[in-house]
């Protein structure tokens, strides 16, 4: 049975992989040819000229470009004020002839600026939880755009697609009843009389692995197809690409589109202008450098995070801090000991090894004092206010089981340092949040346990007073108690 069931699994894998490849074949595109350069530009936004060249794909300068030709069409407004610094400055808001995803790019610019400005470097769409959500809503925009043009199709209907999903589910019937007949025979009861109940489990957790696996192999039948005029169109932006090349815009920034307007976009999209691509980075946020507008001045901050137990009541950290002494200095003085033996001594590996372990020690020894130190002082002390710009926002996972744990952070920038400590918050806090929020945090002075979060609606940010950024002052260890 275990044998007729692998071999009708195989089988039918065969099967199914030999129609989805003939099916890949038949609907195989071939690229178009290049039209002679050409500096004439087509009607296609230059997402939407970098979706058509990438086979369905929007390219992750995309969004940097849109950025770009916003600018040349009078929305936005790019000075370099500096090698590798750009300013963006909002003209006007959105009109009727703006694309649904460069409306999000227009409004994203717009919700960061103060006083109309910007850094470009501080066009970054959130942590990655946030700033997928925003690039899929941009990637899913861009696509229907072609679609609604006509410039592109489904690669395969519907029907064929959910026939050969349901296809896939052939062989993994058949490693699942495999599966679970070997598992039953393992034990004295049959199917019939109470089989192992984990022999279900397994069944429909390796049958799932293998419907998953075949699934992924219909992943290049999702992506569409061009039409006739969508492949007039890609050659078109073949030959602006063949005219435009990288040595045009050799250390070209965002600025130069006051020279090169819109043709400075389609070259970002069309990938021959890296360095203005870096400059405007619509992504992920970055760690440990952030923009800060807070007082109505752009500039950049650090943010430090910490090895210390914060976010910790004062007696938790004194508690699970304490034990950790208790063990080391019983374990230190055993290291002295056998460092006095002379014997020992005479062997060099003993020697470097209690010499490694005793830094170990000294190090955890530091940081258990610190936590019963910071701890005994938020006892003490009255906790402390401070009033400034939410300007990081970060998740991470404490525990690689499921179901995953995550620690929630944020920084807060009272103007008074460049150099802020991050703290843990809440996930409902988390999700309140958002980077340019002007929030009011309770918090013990050692720790940064939070004690209470007011958020803090105020009127018009004034023009900052130097939209230039300017190299930070120098760090303030004091910045985790203001």
């Amino acid at each position: 049975m275990v044998q007729t069931a692998l071999g009708f699994a195989a089988g039918s894998a065969v099967v199914w992989l030999s129609v989805v490849s003939a099916v890949v074949l038949v609907t195989l595109q071939r690229y178009p040819s290049a039209s002679p350069p050409s500096m004439e530009l087509g009607p296609e936004p230059p997402a939407l000229a970098g979706f058509l060249l990438h086979a369905g794909k929007v390219p992750s300068a995309a969004a940097a470009a849109t950025v770009v030709d916003l600018a040349a069409r009078g929305y936005l407004r790019l000075d370099d004020v500096a090698p590798g610094q750009t300013i963006v400055r909002v003209v006007r808001g959105p009109d009727a002839d703006i694309q649904p995803y460069e409306r999000r790019v227009l409004d994203h610019v717009a919700s960061l600026a103060v006083g109309g400005v910007v850094p470009a470097g501080a066009l970054t769409t959130g942590p990655m939880e946030r700033s997928r959500p925003w690039w899929s809503g941009f990637v899913t925009e861009v696509g229907d755009d072609a679609l609604r043009r006509g410039l592109v199709r489904q690669r395969v209907s519907g029907p064929v697609r959910a026939a050969l999903t349901a296809g896939a589910l052939v062989p993994a019937v058949f490693v699942g009843l495999a599966v679970l007949r070997w598992m039953t025979d393992q034990t004295p009861a049959g199917i019939g009389t109470g089989a192992d109940p984990y022999a279900l489990l397994w069944a429909v957790f390796l049958g799932g692995l293998v419907f998953m696996a075949l699934r992924a192999c219909l992943r290049p039948l999702r992506r569409p197809r061009r039409t006739d005029a969508g492949q007039g169109a890609a050659a078109t932006w073949l030959g602006l690409r063949r005219q435009l090349g990288a040595e045009t815009f050799a250390g070209a920034g965002p600025g130069s589109v006051v020279v090169w307007d819109r043709y400075l976009a389609y070259a970002i999209a069309l990938k021959a202008v890296p360095s203005a691509v870096t400059a405007l980075p619509l992504g992920q946020d970055p760690t440990g450098r952030v923009w800060s507008s807070f007082g109505g001045q752009w500039r950049r901050v650090r943010v430090r995070s910490s090895t210390a137990l914060v976010g910790s009541s004062p007696w938790s950290a004194i508690l699970l801090s304490l034990p950790v002494l208790v063990v080391l200095i019983p374990a230190t003085l055993l290291t002295v000991g056998v460092l006095s033996d002379a014997d020992l001594v005479r062997r060099p590996w003993i020697v470097g090894g209690l010499l490694l372990l005793d830094v170990g020690y000294g190090l955890a020894t530091w940081w258990a004092v610190r936590n019963v130190v910071r701890g005994v002082g938020d006892i003490l002390a009255a906790p402390v206010t401070v009033e400034g710009q939410v300007v990081y926002l970060a998740s991470e996972d404490t525990d690689d089981d499921e179901p995953r744990v995550a620690t929630y952070y944020t920084a807060v920038d009272d103007g008074t340092t460049d150099l802020i400590h991050r703290f843990p918050i809440e996930a409902g806090l988390y999700q309140r949040l958002n980077r340019g929020m002007t929030v009011r945090v309770t918090m013990t002075p050692y720790l940064r346990r939070v004690r209470a979060v007011h958020m803090i609606v105020r009127e018009a940010d004034p023009e900052p007073v130097a939209a230039t950024p300017r190299e930070p002052a120098a760090p303030s260890r004091r910045a985790h108690r203001r």
